[in-house]
Parts: structure tokens; C-alpha cells; sequence
């Protein structure tokens, strides 16, 4: 047996008798010139090839050097008998082969070498085919660092009953994801209270830009959780109130905050009123109503003054004009604050989620390798309060590769938003806009008479 030292020396590798190595290339080459011209001619036609090859130690031929047998591939079955498969090689450029591949981390590996490690994720890569339950093997923890092969193809490993097991595991290494990156920043963020960071970082078509959406959804679906929203958003409509008068846009006690008067017609505009003459049914079916009409979604409110402010002086323009009055409305001080913070908000979640195809149409394009390439870098920031509720976000790009504007590299596409605008048949008529196959920005030149297809 041999202990040898490698490269880093708190690493030691053993290798003795019968034991499997990783043989370079490089020394299959110098060492046994026939067997890497065998091994040329069975990989030229393949669209795999390798730097390492597995070999078994069959004796010591010195004290620094062994007899191994190489194996040219699981799927070589040309054996010759008269053919010399063995090389001599001195163990200094020989990586003892793990016992340990298809762990879930690759700091469990015994040996840890860059052969082994790029081993080991190629075994859990195949594993991810077995079977549904093996889909995540796509992901492969080294320490922190979650480091991803992408299948170019969708895995259902990331809708909500996905997100919703690894909240309930919550365990940065039970499942390799970019749910459980995200879970475990989040829980430090609450914890530690101290700003965290995740890099997604890597080739073009890696699938930075779709692992950067998951961290956001799962992020986002946090917030929700602790807003208590889960499915359904949370429903700020009173079914018993005291009575507050509110007379246009007033202050209501010491603690409410403005309130456009916008939210207060609306209320009178589906009938709920506080007459005493109301019987506790009609008070109901008017409260129904409110919910029913009651669209969250087509307001937008600030909690700048300045523009409420503005949105008041507006109406109260327009309420002059119109003569028309608002009435008492039963509203309870909790429930008033409620209604405002939930417009003021207006669900930064949805709107982070609703920004990425606005930036995917400006800032990608079709590459060799990827047809929904991300063309420039960008900073995410989101903002949490001390209850984990996202309060606040904001994205700051950089590194725009403008010059594909007007310089489209060969076999490649122009921005998405060109071919969009050529698409859309009313912006087509409006602006007179041709076909995008008849633009040169949007077409090489010469492609024109060949079959047009959609990009």
C-alpha cells in the first residue's frame, strides 16, 4: 500500500493492490501510445470524451510505481486478447476512486478530487430520470454552494407542494434545491436580523435566470405564508362595525393615516350604508356586494403623501362638480387601518413575480445554447419587516449588451420585445410594422428566402 499525499496536503489518498484509480489521459498517452490511439477511434464518432479513465492497480512494480489495467468504457466490449490494456504509471499521478458516489453533497465524498466530484454529479444526474421522486437529483450541494446540470427540460419540482415540503423539512442539506437556499437565507435573515446574499452565477445556459425565478417564488410564497394569505388573500371587509364619521378625506382618531375618498364612494357605490332601517339580512347582502365589487387589484396606493394628497384634492374637485355626498359609514378603527395597509402594499409578491417577463422581453434573446438567454446582470433586492413580511423591493441591472441591437451574432436572435412588436397584430397595424423576418436587425443576412419559422 502506498499512502501518498496529493496536491493539497491535509488530503491523503491510499492506494494498494486491487484498488481502482483515475488514469489521465495524458499518461495513458506517453505510457501506451497503441491503447490511446484505441481509445481515440472508439470515442471519435461519440459525442462524449474524457480526461480520466478508470484503472485497477494490479501490482507494484516498484515502490513508486504500479501496473494498471485500464477500462476504456462500461459499454467497450472489443477486448483483444492479444491487446495490452495495462500501462506502468508512478502513483503521484494516480486519484484513488471513491466507494461514496451518488451523496447528495460532495464534501462527503472520501476522496474528494476533481474526477470524483464530476463523477458523482454525473451519477445523480442519471438518477434524476429514474423516477419522479429522483427529479431534484439535478442539484448537488458542495458545502454551501448548490451547483445545478441543467436537464433543458421542466421538472415538476417547483410548484407549491414542493415549496410547501421543503418549508416543512426546513433543512438547508435534506433536499438539494434553490427552495432550500432560499428557505435558509430567510430563516437566517429572521434569526441573525442581518442582511443575506445569494449569487446565482454561471455559463450561458446554466439557467442562472431560472433558478434566480425560483428563489424569488419561493421567497415571495414565504411572505405570503406569513401574511397568513396561503390561497386565498385575506378578506379586510368588517361584518360588524361601530360607527365613524367620516366626513370626505378626514383624519379618523390619532393613529389612521389618510384614505383616499375613492375608497369611500366605492363603498357607498355597492350599497353598504348605515341606516338603522337596514334589516340584518339587506346589511349582509350589502356587504356581499362590497366584497364581490370590491376589485383589489385595480388600485394602487402609496404611502406617499404627497401623491394621496393629490388623489384627495382631485376628487374633492370632482365631488364639488357632481354635487354629490358621501354618507356615515361603520367602520372599526382596526379595520380601517387594515384596508389601508393592504392598498398601500398592494402585494409587492405579485409584482416582483410580474416584473421577470417584463425584463426577459428587454433583456433576452436567443443564443446558441439557450433560447431565453439573459443578455445583462442584475441586483435584486427585497425587503423584509421584523415579522418576515416583504415591505419593499427593487432591481438594478447592469451590462446590457446593447451592441446586439444593431450586431446580432450569427445563428442567434435579436431582443425578444422586436419580435413581439412584429407579432402583435394591432401594434403591426398601427405602426405599419412588417413581418420580423423582413427586418435585417431581426434576421441574418441571406436567411430571408429560407423557411420562416417563429422564433
Amino acid at each position: 500500500m502506498y499512502k501518498q499525499k496529493s496536491l493539497e496536503s491535509r488530503d491523503i489518498n491510499y492506494i494498494y493492490e486491487d484498488s481502482f484509480v483515475w488514469v489521465h489521459i495524458n499518461s495513458i498517452k506517453k505510457k501506451n501510445s497503441l491503447l490511446y490511439r484505441e481509445i481515440y477511434e472508439y470515442y471519435k464518432h461519440r459525442n462524449s470524451s474524457f480526461c480520466f479513465f478508470k484503472g485497477s492497480v494490479k501490482r507494484f512494480v516498484s515502490k513508486n510505481e504500479v501496473e494498471i489495467y485500464i477500462f476504456i468504457d462500461d459499454n467497450y466490449n472489443t477486448s483483444k486478447d492479444d491487446f495490452n490494456y495495462n500501462i506502468i504509471e508512478n502513483v503521484k499521478y494516480l486519484l484513488p476512486i471513491d466507494t461514496n458516489f451518488g451523496c447528495s453533497d460532495n464534501t462527503q465524498l472520501i476522496y474528494l478530487n476533481s474526477p470524483n466530484l464530476l463523477e458523482n454529479i454525473y451519477q445523480r444526474y442519471n438518477k434524476a430520470y429514474i423516477n419522479k421522486e429522483n427529479r431534484n437529483c439535478i442539484y448537488t450541494y458542495i458545502g454551501y454552494i448548490l451547483l445545478s446540470v441543467n436537464p433543458y427540460e421542466n421538472f415538476d419540482i417547483y410548484d407549491e407542494s414542493y415549496m410547501k415540503r421543503i418549508k416543512d423539512r426546513n433543512d438547508l442539506f435534506a433536499i438539494p434545491h434553490p427552495f432550500s437556499i432560499a428557505n435558509d437565507a430567510y430563516n437566517c435573515l429572521l434569526e441573525d436580523k442581518i442582511s443575506q446574499s445569494i449569487i446565482i452565477s454561471g455559463e450561458s445556459g446554466a439557467g442562472k435566470t431560472e433558478s434566480s425565478k425560483q428563489v424569488l417564488k419561493y421567497l415571495t410564497y414565504l411572505s405570503y405564508f406569513q401574511k397568513g394569505y396561503k390561497k386565498k388573500k385575506k378578506k379586510m371587509i368588517p361584518n360588524e362595525c361601530d360607527k365613524i364619521e367620516i366626513d370626505n378625506m378626514k383624519y379618523v382618531d390619532n393613529n389612521l393615516k389618510y384614505m383616499d375618498d375613492t375608497l369611500l364612494y366605492n363603498y357607498k357605490r355597492c350599497g353598504y350604508t348605515t341606516s338603522d332601517n337596514n334589516s340584518p339580512q339587506e346589511e349582509n347582502d350589502t356587504i356581499k356586494k362590497a366584497k364581490k365589487n370590491y376589485d383589489y387589484d385595480k388600485h394602487s396606493y402609496s404611502d406617499n403623501n404627497d401623491n394621496i394628497k393629490n388623489n384627495i384634492d382631485k376628487k374633492k374637485k370632482k365631488k364639488n362638480n357632481s354635487k354629490k355626498n358621501i354618507s356615515n359609514i361603520n367602520l372599526k378603527s382596526d379595520d380601517y387601518t387594515n384596508i389601508i395597509n393592504t392598498y398601500s402594499s398592494s402585494t409587492y409578491e405579485e409584482k416582483i413575480q410580474n416584473s421577470n417577463p417584463l425584463l426577459e422581453c428587454f433583456g433576452n434573446a436567443k443564443t446558441i445554447k439557450n433560447d431565453n438567454s439573459s443578455r445583462f446582470g442584475k441586483l435584486m433586492k427585497l425587503n423584509y419587516n421584523e415579522k418576515g413580511i416583504l415591505c419593499s423591493a427593487s432591481i438594478e441591472t447592469y451590462l446590457l449588451a446593447k451592441s446586439r441591437v444593431v450586431d446580432v451574432p450569427k445563428g442567434e436572435g435579436n431582443y425578444h420585445i422586436f419580435y413581439s412588436l412584429c407579432q402583435n397584430e394591432k401594434l403591426s397595424k398601427e405602426f405599419d410594422l412588417l413581418p420580423w423576418y423582413e427586418y435585417n436587425y431581426l434576421i441574418e443576412i441571406g436567411e430571408k428566402k429560407k423557411k420562416k419559422k417563429n422564433n
